[in-house]
């Protein structure tokens, strides 16, 4: 037998069966860790506001909400 045709073998064996998945358990019970759920500390955070003006110019920015 072959390496290719051990590979169709094997292919076919598994075909139409359950695959058993590790990572189940984790993703259901919220134990992954997402970009968004990951806590560091001093970790800071960003938005981005874009505007919906294509080629406005800024004429100033009340930056006194975000300092506080």
């Amino acid at each position: 037998m072959t390496v290719e045709t051990e590979t169709a073998a094997a292919s076919a064996a598994e075909f139409g069966r359950a695959r058993l998945r590790k990572e189940d358990e984790r993703l259901i019970t919220g134990q992954t860790n997402w970009t968004d759920n990951i806590r560091l500390p001093g970790m800071l955070h960003v938005a981005f506001l874009r505007s919906p003006y294509a080629h406005a110019r800024i004429t100033s920015v009340n930056v006194g909400a975000a300092r506080g």
